[in-house]
């Protein structure tokens, strides 16, 4: 091949990929909306985050402020930002706006939270299907487009689902689609400035891809020293391009004022000064490159001082950043609430609890993608396309399954990629047609999970227990029953799966919800619930003014009633042994409960 056209991506097949990803994606997504169209006209959202982005683009529409402030009705007082990008609420707003004339303003709020998941659906499946392209043609690209919609990924584009998960996996999925698979592609400067403006996005939206942009730029730099500077120029190229996108995205996110303040959990300059130690170790690097007495000491011993050199400053001048990774929550939160979020737990400790056919253990949909190793090894873009994924890997195995949507967008190529090598190797049309059922990530799921589910494990009580967990969010009955007593403006004390329906759909106050920059407030409904100390809830509530309070059968009221001691608050209410100052408004026939706080006898 010449060395031009190794230099150049083939853009024009990505027309044609769009084209079949609208298609596909349009069957697919028709067939979701009409499935989950009346949660979605009740304003029913299968999570508490699609809740909160709800509120928030819904406020902004009305109230017209471009900076995100604390909410009012949930713990001004804290001067927390929930939330911290407005880039999620653009889409929503735009098309909300847009429609708002022709169908109404619920109508059109509706009809947006479909069209801007579809939209990320369509970009990801080109993203994907267009990488899968550039490693094996256009055959093992069509196929990758049938794997994304029948893998987990696609549970996260689901009408409804607004937050910004969907659109950090668009913006990762096209990182991913540009990256240099050769040395002469390395030195394309339009690759640069697109990766840089992704990163740069992805970094306004959250710091969710942070961790798989450094692997990813991590391996990079190695390739760089093992087999060509060009990967090392071009790392150097990215990242000082991601620090000017960077800055501009900052200085949009927040005012001037705040342009030097730290945030490991949101866009900041400690973005910028990451960046640039990325930047100053490839820098190094290309000098050292450049010098005949340099290069003769030991390539990983230059490396590793190199490091050294670019990280050591970084740690010692921004201590949040490592600190936050372990962020200091206080221990009744920790046992409470984030001991028992499941996307914060490895899959190493979902299989060692909930054995190997754990509806969590999504390892399993990728088994022909960590097995694709034995058709790929000759080829050196793909090889160093498994390496970035079995290490990725590790961060769903041992840290927090949530990642392995991210890791998915690496599979999927080399299981599409696997599929058409096997496919291509036998003529018999049966056999194929075998192979690519084998291959497609839902399959593994059907073989080894649902039977032996169905055989072993449907029993009465983990059905009971799985429709409990499905009616946390999904069927608030909690807001029916504030609705129908006509409570309004009010401080409602509730467990913390309760805070984002109550806040989003009423005009009530709250004072917990699962967002980890909630730590006050979600220590104090802790605190309340679980105390045996009569004589404390009773000033607690008086002192916060609480009106109502309302638990349930949800997950998190059974969590409070599982760890706390058999005469704590939460247990008296369940059993509704009240104190005098407290009395049941209603109980529904989900097991909601409502209690008025009587503040004459309080």
């Amino acid at each position: 091949m010449d060395v031009r056209e190794e230099s150049r991506i083939d853009f024009r097949y990505i027309k044609q990929l769009a084209l079949l990803a609208l298609i596909l994606a349009s069957f697919v997504f028709l067939a979701l909306t009409i499935h989950s169209w009346e949660e979605l006209r009740n304003l029913q959202f299968g999570d508490n985050d699609d809740y909160m982005r709800y509120y928030q683009f819904t406020s902004w529409i009305q109230e017209g402020n471009w900076y995100l402030q604390p909410i009012d009705n949930f713990n001004p007082e804290h001067g927390q930002i929930i939330h911290w990008s407005r880039l999620p609420d653009i889409p929503l707003a735009a098309v909300t706006l847009v429609l708002k004339s022709l169908v109404g303003q619920q109508t059109a709020e509706i009809l947006a939270m479909i069209v801007v998941p579809f939209i990320y659906l369509v970009s990801l499946c080109t993203a994907v299907s267009f990488f899968t392209y550039r490693l094996s043609g256009p055959d093992a690209a069509k196929l990758a487009l049938c794997m994304v919609v029948l893998s987990p990924l696609i549970t996260k584009f689901n009408p409804g689902s607004i937050d910004h998960h969907n659109i950090q996996l668009a913006l990762l999925a096209w990182i991913i689609a540009f990256l240099p698979l050769n040395k002469y592609q390395a030195k394309s400067k339009l690759l640069c400035w697109l990766h840089g403006l992704l990163i740069g996005l992805s970094l306004w939206v959250g710091m969710e891809n942070l961790p798989i942009i450094a692997i990813l730029l991590f391996l990079m730099t190695i390739c760089g020293y093992a087999t060509s500077k060009h990967y090392l120029l071009y790392c150097n190229k990215v990242c000082i391009s991601s620090c000017i996108f960077t800055l501009l995205f900052i200085i949009l996110n927040r005012p001037i004022s705040e342009i030097f303040v730290a945030r490991f959990d949101a866009i900041s300059y400690m973005c910028i000064v990451l960046l640039f130690s990325g930047f100053t170790f490839c820098s190094l690097s290309i000098l050292c490159f450049k010098s005949e007495r340099v290069r003769r000491i030991n390539t990983a011993v230059i490396y590793t001082l190199i490091a050294i050199i670019s990280v050591i400053p970084l740690l010692t001048i921004i201590p949040l950043l490592y600190s936050g990774l372990f962020f200091n929550y206080p221990d009744k939160l920790q046992t409470f609430w984030l001991d028992h979020v499941i996307e914060a737990r490895s899959i190493l400790n979902i299989v060692r609890e909930g054995g190997l056919f754990d509806k969590h253990n999504f390892l399993i949909f990728i088994i022909p993608s960590i097995i694709s190793i034995i058709s790929i090894y000759k080829r050196k873009d793909i090889f160093f396309l498994y390496v970035v994924f079995m290490v990725l890997l590790n961060l769903p195995l041992f840290w927090q399954v949530r990642t392995i949507f991210s890791v998915l967008l690496f599979a999927i190529p080399l299981q599409a990629v696997l599929c058409d090598v096997l496919m291509m190797g036998n003529k018999n049309q049966t056999q194929r047609l075998l192979i690519m059922l084998v291959c497609m990530p839902i399959t593994p799921i059907l073989i080894t999970k649902t039977i032996p589910n169905y055989i072993n494990s449907f029993t009465y009580e983990n059905i009971a227990e799985d429709n409990e967990h499905k009616n946390d969010v999904s069927n608030p009955s909690q807001i029916d029953i504030l609705k129908g007593n006509d409570i309004d403006n009010s401080i409602i004390l509730a467990p913390t799966e309760y805070g984002a329906p109550i806040l989003a759909l009423t005009n009530n106050k709250i004072i917990a919800a699962p967002y980890h920059r909630n730590i006050d407030g979600n220590t104090l409904m802790v605190e309340i619930f679980s105390s045996t100390n009569s004589d404390y809830v009773r000033k607690a509530v008086r002192k916060y003014e609480f009106e109502y309070i309302m638990i349930g059968s949800d997950a998190g009221t059974n969590i409070l009633l599982s760890k706390s001691e058999n005469g704590s608050f939460i247990h008296r209410l369940n059993e509704k042994h009240i104190p005098q100052w407290l009395s049941l408004i209603e109980e529904s026939s989900s097991g909601v409960k409502l209690y008025k706080v009587n503040r004459d006898v309080l």
